[in-house]
């Protein structure tokens, strides 16, 4: 009869990370209870599937170090490990930490289904640089956004939602199962909910790239500090380019809102307070050619769209808030994507692949508000426990 090989810190990593065939890994302690009840279970699958997965078991207590490097905070956990890195199983995988990312979280783990949510940096998504956010339900006065993602981050974290700090790299389908590859490790799940977002859009014109960090910045709340009494600009002329210029004029001593229109697309309350914040100018009717400077930007070469007319603007800031693009690289081949690169889903958020769902500004025909990505999410999570059910 096959029995598990014990390891401990020593020897992880010669006998589980460079094993060749899959490893199972109970990590137990000799004082828990449960622990001594399922080491037969375990004993039992090793002597079935002897040959194709190996099983180990490592003492926790004598053994701090593994156990703490692969997060074991509680036992018995059994961790499967295959070419060098752990492979987490969860009822729900979620991809993205936004308010669409965090709702299903909520949903899904209330449901108590076992749940993940993987994010590339701290959960919250781009609510985390919206400043005051005066329309979602609940919050007279308005709420901050950052403030509001930690709310709902402390919530999912209630119901037992965990999360991992990683970057996702792809999505894999292998029958019924769905395989997330992360920086850190496979992520096994019967069911995924893709609420990764989308990230500011770039203007493609020369020097932005070159001086990104430099006098090019996406995000007023997190840089405008740094433009104190120096003029900026502001390229774009919808909510998230006006929401940077009211930011900006805090600090900024002038800011000048390009737009390639003769009118606004923010909504009507934000253009007002623009137009009545005496730093807050415009230019329309004119587009950025080109992004000049030394060591930081110094000036852009702007080209009106109507008269033809050439001219220069000195300026120390070009804040760039021209739309979004859906972070959907990772999904190429995977999912049907509109012209955008949006996830194209049904009104269940149900993706053309079953138990694939998207909730968010990544699907296609979202309408980028913080709301409606919050009911997208509820409802991706829904159904996603109704597939698991069957």
């Amino acid at each position: 009869m096959s029995k598990p090989i014990v390891v401990e810190d020593s020897n992880f990593d010669q006998v589980v990370l460079q094993s060749k065939t899959p490893v199972l890994v109970d990590f137990w302690a000799a004082w828990c209870a449960p622990c001594l009840m399922v080491a037969p279970m375990v004993e039992e699958l090793a002597e079935e599937y002897e040959g194709k997965i190996s099983f180990a078991k490592l003492d926790v207590d004598k053994n701090p170090k593994t156990a703490s490097q692969y997060g074991i905070m509680s036992i018995p956990t059994l961790l499967i490990f295959k070419n060098g890195a752990p492979v987490f199983e969860y009822d729900v995988a979620i991809i993205g930490g936004g308010p669409a990312g965090l709702t299903a979280g909520i949903y899904t783990s209330r449901a108590r289904l076992s749940s993940l949510l993987i994010e590339k940096m701290a959960a919250g998504g781009l609510i985390v640089n919206a400043g005051l956010v005066e329309n979602y339900p609940g919050f007279p006065q308005g709420i901050n956004g950052l403030e509001l993602a930690e709310s709902m981050n402390k919530q999912a974290a209630r119901f037992g939602l965990e999360t991992l700090l990683a970057e996702v790299t792809g999505l894999e389908l292998k029958g019924k199962q769905k395989i997330v590859k992360t920086s850190e490790g496979d992520i096994n799940a019967k069911a995924v909910i893709i609420a990764s977002g989308s990230d500011r859009a770039k203007l493609g014109v020369p020097g932005e790239e070159e001086f990104t960090g430099r006098g090019v910045a996406y995000c007023a709340i997190c840089d405008a500090a740094f433009y104190r009494d120096l003029p900026v600009a502001v390229v774009g002329g919808g909510n998230a380019a006006i929401n940077e210029a009211l930011e900006l004029s805090k600090f900024a001593s002038r800011v000048t809102v390009i737009h390639r229109r003769q009118e606004l697309r923010a909504t009507r309350i934000l253009q007002e307070q623009a137009f009545a914040e005496p730093k807050i100018e415009f230019l329309w009717n004119t587009v950025v050619e080109a992004i000049e400077g030394e060591k930081v930007v110094r000036r852009l070469r702007l080209h009106n769209v109507l008269n033809g007319e050439k001219s220069i603007l000195d300026i120390s800031g070009i804040f760039v808030a021209v739309g979004f693009k859906p972070n959907t690289d990772y999904l190429k081949g995977v999912l049907s994507l509109d012209a955008n690169g949006a996830i194209i889903t049904n009104e269940k958020m149900e993706t053309e692949v079953p138990g694939i769902f998207a909730a968010g500004d990544i699907r296609s025909g979202a309408i980028r508000q913080v709301i409606a990505a919050a009911g997208d999410g509820a409802v991706a999570a829904i159904y996603a426990g109704r597939f698991i059910a069957g």
